[in-house]
């Protein structure tokens, strides 16, 4: 305004006005600084702590302090609006008008790294290092390779024996998806006159595709005959020493049968045998023949003769 000897002054409150000269006068025109706006704001994630979140005023030209706080598992991303330096949460502001300023904040980024072991795959996400939201929650799944099945997960997921799950990031996820390869059943056992010596008769497990060594061995008096059963896949079923190759369940059995053996009968001059007569038969081994020899009239027999060491008298 004007002060000083206003009397004539038609507007003391207009800058541009008039004075009505009566005697001699001192008149003086009274400045103030402007007062301007400065709105403060943010995004989502964290707020302006310095000056505060609002509208506030300040003298022209005055230079104010910024600082971005970003709340927990959120960052600082930039300001909007005429500061000093847009990329830092500390930074300044000169009010030379109206000044509008925002803190933009974003969520914080983790690493999902997946992977698994041999025999299968994470299908869900897939596999390698992808970002993800803080907080996400994500769907795993693993799948396993033909011949192969799923064990367990490492890491921090939800449900670490299924092969769905889920995982949710709050930090570095490293997870792994375990797998193993199918085992089989091998049943083996055998009929009279032997036994499965190797790998013994028993149920034992085996890895898919694995190759087992078998070996029947006859008892005495007795000789191997052929393998039987789930045959399919053993290499030679008429070899007692041979192997098998485990795709499946199998039952075996190593199937002996009891030697036959020749019995030649013959006699000298002065009889004959009578009994089972005079010629060359098979006979079980073990069982007894009845032996008779009868002599001619005029002789009378003597004793047997040649591989006598089984013959009674």
């Amino acid at each position: 305004n004007w002060t000083g000897d206003v009397s004539t002054v038609a507007d003391v409150n207009d800058p541009a006005t008039t004075v009505t000269i009566h005697g001699d006068y001192t008149l003086q025109a009274n400045f103030a600084i402007d007062t301007l706006m400065l709105t403060t704001s943010s995004s989502a994630g964290g707020t302006v702590t310095a000056p505060g979140e609002g509208s506030f005023t300040f003298d022209y030209g005055t230079s104010v302090s910024l600082i971005a706080t970003a709340s927990t598992n959120y960052h600082f991303v930039e300001w909007t609006g005429p500061v000093a330096d847009a990329s830092s949460t500390n930074t300044t502001v000169a009010v030379n008008g109206y000044t509008a300023v925002k803190a933009i904040f974003a969520i914080d980024k983790h690493a999902l790294i997946a992977s698994s072991t041999t025999g299968g795959s994470v299908t869900t996400p897939g596999e390698g290092t992808s970002m993800y939201d803080y907080g996400t929650t994500l769907n795993l799944v693993a799948t396993p390779d033909t011949h192969y099945h799923f064990v367990n997960w490492t890491g921090p997921v939800a449900d670490a024996a299924s092969a769905t799950t889920t995982v949710t990031i709050n930090g570095a996820m490293p997870v792994a998806a375990v797998f193993a390869i199918d085992e089989h059943t091998l049943t083996t056992a055998s009929t009279t006159g032997g036994s499965v010596t190797t790998p013994g008769e028993d149920t034992s497990r085996y890895e898919y595709d694995s190759t087992v060594k078998l070996v029947a061995t006859a008892q005495t008096g007795y000789h191997f005959v052929n393998w039987t059963g789930d045959v399919s896949t053993v290499a030679d079923v008429n070899d007692p020493a041979t192997t098998v190759t485990i795709r499946d369940d199998y039952t075996l059995q190593a199937s002996f049968a009891i030697d036959t053996l020749m019995l030649t009968t013959s006699s000298s001059a002065g009889g004959a045998v009578t009994a089972p007569g005079e010629d060359t038969n098979r006979y079980e081994y073990d069982s007894q023949v009845n032996l008779v020899a009868t002599a001619q009239t005029g002789y009378h027999f003597v004793n047997w003769t040649g591989d006598v060491s089984t013959v009674a008298d």
